[in-house]
C-alpha cells in the first residue's frame, strides 16, 4: 500500500505534486535478489521487491492501476525479464508510454525486448499475467515436473508446435526486427545456440506485442533430457541504440520425450 504526502501550489491552475512516500508492508516476503531460483513462479517463496518500487513510484508519477494488458501496473510481480539465472524487473512498453506522454521523451532512447509473460485476464482492476505456452494440435501441451522450479512441456522430436512470446519496444520509434528462434542445451539462449527458424515483422511503441508462431522441432534431438526453447530478437543487431540488448531473449522450458 501506499501513503501519499501532498503539497498543493498554484493560484488558478490547480496544483503539483510535491513529493510522494511509499510504504512497504514487512510482512511480505521481499527479496532483492535477481535470481529467479528465489521467486515466485521459479521454485522460490520471495516476491521481488524492486517490481514492487516500480509499481508503487508509477502511482507516485501519476499511473493508476491497468487491467488490460501486459504491465508493471498490474499484477507487479509477474511482470519479469528473465533470461538464464537473472529475473529483472522493468518498467516495460505501457507505462514507458505513459512516461513519454506525460513527461517528454529521452532524446535517442531505443530499446527493444522479449518476455515469456503475457496478459492473461483482468482482476478487478488489475492485469493478470502467466508464462507464454506451447500448444500442439490438441491444445496446450502437457508439462512435467522435474524438480527445477519451472515445468517444462513435454515434446517430441520433429513435433510441430505454436507458441507465444511477447515482444516490447520502450523506445521512440518502429523498428522491422529480424527475430530468431533457437534451441540451447541451457536456459541462458543467445545467437549462438542452434537456430531452427525465424521471421522479420515491426515492434512500435504503444502497447506490448504478444505473438502466436508456428514452428517444427528438428528430429535428431536427445530424448528424455530438458532443453530449452527460446526467441532473440534483433538477432543481427540492426537496432542502432539499442540502451539494454541484454533482454533480448528469452526461452520456454521444454522436455523431450
Amino acid at each position: 500500500y501506499q501513503d501519499i504526502c501532498i503539497w498543493f501550489f498554484g493560484i488558478t491552475d490547480g496544483y503539483y505534486v510535491n513529493e510522494v512516500d511509499v510504504l512497504y508492508d514487512r510482512a511480505e516476503p521481499y527479496t532483492l535478489s535477481e535470481n529467479k531460483r528465489d521467486l515466485w513462479f521459479y521454485g522460490g517463496g520471495r516476491r521481488p521487491f524492486k517490481n514492487v518500487v516500480l509499481h508503487e513510484v508509477g502511482h507516485g508519477m501519476g499511473f493508476s492501476h491497468n487491467n488490460y494488458n501486459y504491465n508493471i501496473m498490474g499484477e507487479d510481480f509477474t511482470h519479469l525479464h528473465v533470461n538464464g539465472s537473472r529475473a529483472r524487473a522493468y518498467l516495460g512498453e505501457d507505462i514507458s508510454r505513459g512516461i513519454v506522454a506525460h513527461y517528454g521523451p529521452k532524446a535517442n532512447w531505443e530499446d527493444v525486448s522479449v518476455s515469456h509473460w503475457r496478459y492473461l485476464s483482468r482482476a478487478g482492476e488489475y492485469s493478470m499475467h502467466r508464462k507464454t505456452e506451447l500448444i500442439g494440435a490438441g491444445g496446450e501441451l502437457p508439462t512435467i515436473n522435474i524438480g527445477s522450479g519451472e515445468d517444462p512441456y513435454v515434446v517430441n522430436p520433429g513435433q510441430w508446435m505454436f507458441f507465444r512470446f511477447t515482444y516490447e519496444n520502450t523506445g521512440l520509434t518502429c523498428h522491422r526486427v529480424p527475430v530468431g528462434f533457437y534451441l540451447s542445451s541451457n536456459d541462458t539462449i543467445s545467437v549462438f545456440d542452434r537456430r531452427i527458424s525465424g521471421v522479420a515483422f515491426t515492434v512500435c511503441p504503444g502497447a506490448p506485442d504478444t505473438r502466436t508462431f508456428f514452428v517444427r522441432l528438428p528430429a535428431d534431438l536427445p530424448r528424455s533430457s530438458p532443453m530449452w526453447f527460446g526467441t532473440v530478437i534483433d538477432e543481427t543487431g540492426s537496432v542502432r541504440g539499442d540502451r539494454n540488448r541484454s533482454n533480448n531473449a528469452t526461452y520456454i522450458p521444454i522436455w523431450v520425450n
